[in-house]
């Protein structure tokens, strides 16, 4: 049991897991913030958008995984692959977990829609921005879960 805990605060080199957490946040942040540098040098690219949200988001995704890559790499040993990225037999979680994102969507637009937060006055169905929509979540997801 004491070995048992000894191994859950440390990481298999033998870093404490506050440690490990502390460098990542760190690394992170610095990593981020050298390619927001780069991005901010192209005033066309500045904005409030959805071209400038998803391009944030796109470097949110690649610097979390430039810094897991090189964490788990270098500090952990360990290869990328052992975060289970697979879709490997992996459809049905796939289906159910989109099914139950829109299940609940559908019940808190149907609550507020009964609550009179909020009133549909229209609808203009725009594929485009559905589609962009649906990969800016997807990159949220992912980063959410790395």
């Amino acid at each position: 049991m004491e070995q048992q805990d000894h191994e859950s605060f440390f990481s298999p080199k033998g870093i404490p897991a506050f440690a490990s957490i502390i460098i990542f946040l760190v690394s992170f942040f610095i990593v981020m913030s050298l390619f927001r540098s780069v991005l901010n040098l192209f005033s066309e690219v500045r904005g409030y958008g959805m071209g400038y949200f998803f391009i944030g988001e796109g470097i949110m995704l690649l610097s979390v995984f430039i810094v897991t890559f090189l964490m788990m790499r270098f500090l952990d040993r360990r290869p990328f692959s052992d975060l289970g990225f697979s879709l490997k037999g992996r459809g049905k979680d796939i289906l159910y977990g989109f099914l139950m994102a829109v299940l609940i969507y559908a019940i808190g637009f149907g609550v507020c829609l009964l609550t009179g937060q909020i009133e549909v006055v229209g609808v203009h169905l725009h594929w485009s921005d559905l589609l962009l929509s649906g990969l800016f979540f997807a990159m949220v997801a992912i980063v959410e879960e790395t």
